[in-house]
């Protein structure tokens, strides 16, 4: 088989990254994440309630129009999350919202 498609074959597989901390997570934006990675969130020493809306589940990193990222979790407990990062110099992650 050629080696340039076994390698375009293998981009398009979902890796599997375990984060260490939800701070980790807030530094993954669209131009800055691996496409095709998924996250794994798993009992992370950093959680709090009031701010995570799960401690177990993934994360994907996607674009959305011009320069916005959002990341979605699916967690644990069956219920989906999103949250935006509009890129502006005085941008913060929207607050984690049910959908």
């Amino acid at each position: 088989m050629d080696e340039k498609l076994q390698t375009d074959v293998g981009e398009l597989i979902n890796k599997y990254t375990p984060l260490k901390s939800w701070a980790e997570l807030d530094n993954l934006k669209w131009d800055n994440a691996p496409r095709g990675n998924v996250y794994t969130i798993s009992w992370l020493p950093d959680y709090d309630s009031e701010q995570h809306p799960a401690n177990v589940g993934c994360v994907e990193v996607v674009r959305m129009g011009g320069g916005v990222t959002a990341q979605i979790l699916y967690a644990d407990n069956f219920k989906m999350y999103i949250r935006t990062f509009l890129g502006k110099e005085d941008a913060r992650w929207t607050a984690w919202t049910q959908v």
